[in-house]
């Protein structure tokens, strides 16, 4: 299987792919996330990937779209508290369901290394709500460990 990653700024085909995203967390937490809505979100990405600090990738097979990875560079200021730092974070990883499983995710996970190695850039972070056991299974087998916990009360 041949598939093709490259860096993009085709905002109509991120927001396509982002369907099962949306989806997702739609079905799963609908008070925090709104139903897919695809003229929302070209509007959205197209106003996303305009940010010089926002990136994305493709991946593609048999000129077929099949999966993206969304990020951006993130730098937090010097402060009393913390020192300075630049992250490379990664805010969306999807493929489509048949071809999960097939090594793509893995194959868009390296070109965000590789561009945290190209901007020199030590430290990638990353998110996942909970419950997302396949997000959570992914990331931890690329080594990828919890550093920070979120918690919250519903009143």
């Amino acid at each position: 299987m041949q598939v093709t990653i490259e860096q993009t700024k085709d905002f109509r085909e991120l927001a396509k792919l982002n369907k099962a995203v949306q989806t997702w967390h739609h079905d799963n937490f609908p008070d925090e996330f709104k139903p897919f809505d695809m003229n929302e979100m070209v509007n959205a990405f197209e106003k996303m990937i305009q940010d010089k600090n926002v990136f994305a990738f493709l991946a593609s097979f048999q000129e077929e779209s099949i999966g993206y990875l969304l990020g951006f560079v993130k730098t937090r200021p010097n402060s009393a508290f913390q020192y300075e730092k630049t992250t490379l974070h990664i805010d969306q990883v999807a493929v489509i369901q048949s071809f999960q499983k097939r090594g793509v995710g893995q194959l868009l996970m390296n070109e965000a290394y590789r561009l945290a190695e190209l901007k020199q850039i030590k430290e990638i972070q990353l998110d996942f709500w909970a419950g997302n056991d396949l997000a959570e299974n992914f990331f931890s087998r690329n080594d990828f460990n919890f550093f920070n916990h979120r918690m919250n009360k519903r009143i």
